[in-house]
């Protein structure tokens, strides 16, 4: 069970489908929930989720990809927009990254100094999923076991702001002393 730092997410079960997921009580049939996402513009720059904003996969690759035309030598870009579905090749021990946790539901970065040390920046939990620790696993040594450091950082107030503090810790990170 995850640990939550923020209220936000208090009472969501954050590794059920969107299709289980409910709003004020009502639960969203899969059919519900398709009709309701093609409603919105295509062009959007966001996704609403239960009528909040967040960013969507694509916005948030293209982020990356914009950071790492910046930082050619910056190593560990993976497509992201796959989630927990995708096939992640092995990350170079060197590597930033921004990632959706398993349930595709919240973004986070971790990055792995010189040394292999990886480390996770969560702006709302305090700990990851079993998925996500065997996706993370898969990505740096392709075994089930892990160790990485969740480390410290600003907490959002908001459900939808994760992207914009993952954008945030991405960048400080690329511009900071890991010196890529």
């Amino acid at each position: 069970m995850l640990k939550v730092k923020s209220s936000i997410f208090k009472g969501l079960n954050l590794g059920a489908p969107l299709s289980e997921l409910s709003d004020q009580g009502t639960l969203l049939k899969e059919t519900t929930l398709h009709a309701f996402m093609a409603c919105l513009p295509i062009v959007s720059l966001t996704q609403t989720c239960f009528l909040k904003l967040f960013l969507i996969g694509l916005i948030m690759y293209n982020i990356e990809v914009l950071l790492r035309n910046q930082f050619p030598h910056l190593p560990g870009l993976q497509n992201i927009v796959e989630g927990r579905y995708g096939v992640f090749k092995t990350c170079p021990t060197k590597s930033l990254q921004t990632h959706k946790d398993a349930a595709c539901v919240h973004w986070l970065v971790y990055c792995a100094d010189k040394t292999g040390q990886v480390s996770l920046f969560d702006s709302v939990f305090d700990s990851v999923s079993d998925d996500f620790k065997v996706q993370l696993a898969e990505i740096y040594t392709q075994k089930h076991t892990f160790k990485y450091i969740m480390q410290i950082m600003q907490q959002q107030k908001e459900f939808s702001d994760c992207g914009i503090f993952v954008t945030v810790v991405f960048t400080a990170i690329a511009f900071g002393p890991l010196s890529f």
